[in-house]
């Protein structure tokens, strides 16, 4: 439904997300869908690869190391925003940020049931198990893409990072709680997605299809920011341009229906890619060192040192090159060691 130009809907994608009306709860909200997705099932299997304790630190250390990376994010682009003529603040996305602070050049070059203890590793003896359990933690930490539209999006901007912060810690913790748990369940036999080691009932059943219906659910906000890069190129295109020029049709109709098909386009792409998935494990594994390390790290600290160079200190500085260099470093290895086999 459309009213005076804003639509109804959640407080995240509608038009008024952008002039800052969410409240405290509802942004809290957001960022919990918007992290929180089905990487989580395959962190019991990360906490086989690398033991208990290791894989445990790899999630809080992901965790931590998202959630700074992510005030990075804000603060770039509240620079670049002070330094235009117009607030256009909360029309910044995680595109426009890179386009306008590296250029186009620039970011293609970047680019068993008993809990035994004695029975579950605490740190693997192979050194390959870590960087894989690493890749599934930041994998875990989806939703990256969202942090300027949620920072957008509330009330007042100014209480976001402790909220981020409040909300990082709870999600951390379930992740390690969950993890630790369902390998001290399962042991040796836990399966890369957890679920599979639940017994065939319709208790099994249920949690499956709750899974489903909650995917279903969240989808739309996790495509989010893919949709704002997409669409925002597509309505700067000479076709659509000279669509909506064409006479007899709606300007209107001509611009949804550019918008509607790139994005059943895109879910077209994204469920032929899931079902080609071989398994969850080595996947999540692999798209965590690869794109997520990429955009949660890698481009983050590149977009905080071009953008603040003159006026960071000795301490920043140095920040900003360990957080870039390890998250090449992990990439690379990562991405060996998921191709290779652990």
């Amino acid at each position: 439904m459309e009213d005076g130009g804003k639509t109804a809907g959640i407080p995240l994608l509608d038009s008024g997300a952008a002039l800052g009306t969410t409240s405290t709860v509802q942004t809290l909200a957001n960022i919990v869908v918007s992290i929180v997705g089905t990487g989580v099932l395959g962190l019991p299997f990360a906490l086989r690869i690398a033991g208990w304790l290791a894989g445990s630190l790899g999630i809080i250390v992901a965790g931590l190391a998202t959630y700074y990376c992510m005030l990075l994010l804000v603060k770039c682009r509240d620079k670049l925003a002070s330094e235009e003529e117009e607030d256009s603040t909360n029309r910044k996305t995680y595109g426009d940020l890179g386009y306008e602070s590296m250029g186009t050049t620039d970011i293609q070059q970047a680019l068993g049931g008993e809990f035994s203890f004695k029975e579950r590793t605490a740190i693997t003896s192979n050194i390959g198990g870590l960087p894989f359990a690493g890749g599934m933690a930041v994998f875990c930490f989806e939703g990256f893409g969202m942090t300027l539209a949620l920072e957008g999006s509330m009330r007042d901007k100014r209480s976001f990072p402790k909220l981020l912060a409040q909300a990082f810690t709870g999600i951390t913790l379930l992740y390690v709680l969950f993890g630790f748990f369902g390998y001290m369940a399962y042991g040796d036999e836990t399966r890369d997605i957890v679920t599979l080691n639940l017994p065939r009932d319709w208790w099994a059943l249920a949690v499956q299809i709750g899974m489903c219906l909650g995917l279903v659910f969240t989808f739309p906000i996790m495509v989010h920011p893919i949709n704002e890069i997409i669409e925002g190129r597509l309505k700067k295109s000479n076709w659509f341009q000279d669509a909506e020029n064409t006479n007899g049709y709606s300007t209107t109709s001509i611009g949804k229906f550019g918008i509607y098909l790139s994005r059943s386009m895109l879910v077209i792409g994204l469920a032929i890619l899931a079902s080609c998935v071989p398994a969850f494990g080595v996947f999540a594994s692999l798209v965590g060192s690869t794109v997520c390390a990429l955009i949660s790290f890698v481009l983050p600290a590149i977009f905080h040192l071009k953008i603040f160079w003159s006026s960071l200190n000795l301490w920043q500085r140095a920040l900003d090159f360990v957080i870039l260099s390890c998250g090449m470093l992990f990439a690379a290895y990562g991405t060996y060691n998921t191709v290779v086999g652990v």
